[in-house]
């Protein structure tokens, strides 16, 4: 992904999940920056004022273990370690910027309520992408990039990073647009099915003009038109590909700490890694 990040963060905390996202990182820095930033929930001073040095010594320690074999077997890469305490949904979103991926792992089986830590992350006001990864990240061969278009910035943004990626990896891209009839349709029309007709073409010329867009960065983009939920249908139709890279509002007025509901809805389901672009104002 060099052509659109100059740096990758992945937010390492020892889990699984955090494992799972820096090897997936690992795969796809291609001679960026690679920060691995290792948060430890808690104050970075202790009740009587003095730092608190002993958990961030321990955590330190563990995150160099960790990290000493990956500088064995990739020499080439510019790889730093940051081990700080603090909020880790704060501490972490000072490293996502304009561009920069910032990658965390997401526990999605089992996971309860309706949150995620990458969701929140990704809601987050500011630039910058974040890249959710999954418990089923190399359970199984994949092949594809999926990205979700809707006419937005953000939308016009994730096409150039799934360009690029699919440049990367060799992978076909395929630009995915849903709509669904309005629930109350009044039409200057006799007949329901013409003005529903007419509907289909207005969505069918934004994925056209997305189309376009991705042909002049020479990704060689397939295009699909499909009607339903926009959740329901970018989850099937990345079922089995490598990567899906969705806007995180879309056009939506949320207010900036909430997610889109669209992507919060793919990240509470998700199996394939997702990377959400944050709008940039």
């Amino acid at each position: 992904m060099t052509g659109v990040f100059e740096k990758m963060v992945v937010g390492w905390n020892g889990s699984d999940s955090s494992r799972r996202a820096l090897q997936w990182a690992l795969a796809h820095a291609d001679g960026i920056p690679l920060v691995v930033v290792h948060v430890v929930p808690g104050r970075a001073r202790s009740s009587d004022g003095l730092p608190a040095g002993g958990q961030l010594i321990e955590a330190r320690a563990q995150l160099l273990e960790a990290t000493d074999d990956i500088r064995e077997r990739h020499p080439e890469l510019r790889l730093t370690t940051v081990t700080v305490q603090g909020d880790p949904l704060e501490e972490l979103d000072d490293y996502v910027a304009a561009g920069t991926l910032t990658v965390v792992g997401a526990r999605t089986r089992g996971r309860p309520g309706r949150w995620s830590f990458g969701g929140r992350l990704a809601g987050q006001p500011g630039a910058g992408a974040v890249a959710v990864i999954p418990d089923e990240y190399g359970a199984s061969e994949r092949s594809g990039v999926i990205v979700g278009v809707d006419g937005s910035a953000t939308s016009i943004d994730a096409i150039a990073i799934a360009a690029d990626e699919a440049k990367r990896s060799g992978e076909a891209v395929t630009l995915v647009h849903a709509w669904e009839p309005p629930s109350l349709w009044e039409s200057a029309y006799d007949e329901h099915a013409e003005g529903i007709g007419m509907v289909e073409e207005m969505h069918r010329q934004i994925l056209d003009d997305a189309l376009a867009f991705a042909n002049a960065l020479d990704a060689a983009p397939r295009g699909r038109l499909e009607q339903g939920g926009a959740a329901e249908v970018l989850l099937a139709e990345s079922r089995d590909a490598s990567v899906l890279v969705i806007g995180s509002h879309g056009r939506s007025r949320v207010a900036r700490f909430l997610l889109g509901s669209v992507s919060q809805d793919v990240l509470l389901a998700v199996t394939t890694p997702t990377i959400i672009v944050r709008p940039d104002q």
